[in-house]
């Protein structure tokens, strides 16, 4: 018992994906899917209140689903070139993590909502 009271808190290394995660859940409806991308494994999907989509790679053509007010949960660093390689624009609803000196990509997170969706997509180099 006296190692969770004190010392499991102090190596709690996913409460910060966790409360970004339960901000997503707040924010968006049940019921809608979240898509990911290009969070990989993140520990933050953990956490996601289902359905939730995910797309490995911003590089990679997002399914058909991702269209005009879709939930789009990515790193900040990603949001720019995956809006111009796909023809979308997006509005950000909520930015959440942490700036780490490990250089995590989820450690800074944003989730965007679709505003609109053109779909072909634009050569910006890369893929």
């Amino acid at each position: 018992m006296a190692v969770n009271v004190l010392i499991t808190p102090v190596f709690d290394t996913f409460g910060v994906y966790r409360d970004v995660a339960r901000r997503v859940n707040d924010v968006v409806p049940a019921g809608e899917k979240v898509w990911t991308v290009d969070l990989g494994m993140s520990q933050m999907a953990w956490y996601l209140r289902l359905p939730v989509g995910r797309v490995d790679d911003r590089r990679d053509e997002p399914p058909e689903a991702i269209t005009t007010g879709s939930w789009v949960l990515m790193p900040a660093a990603s949001v720019t070139e995956w809006e111009q390689r796909w023809s979308k624009t997006t509005t950000q609803v909520l930015r959440g993590g942490v700036e780490s000196k490990r250089g995590r990509r989820e450690d800074l997170v944003v989730l965007v909502r679709v505003t609109t969706d053109g779909r072909e997509p634009r050569d910006v180099g890369g893929k």
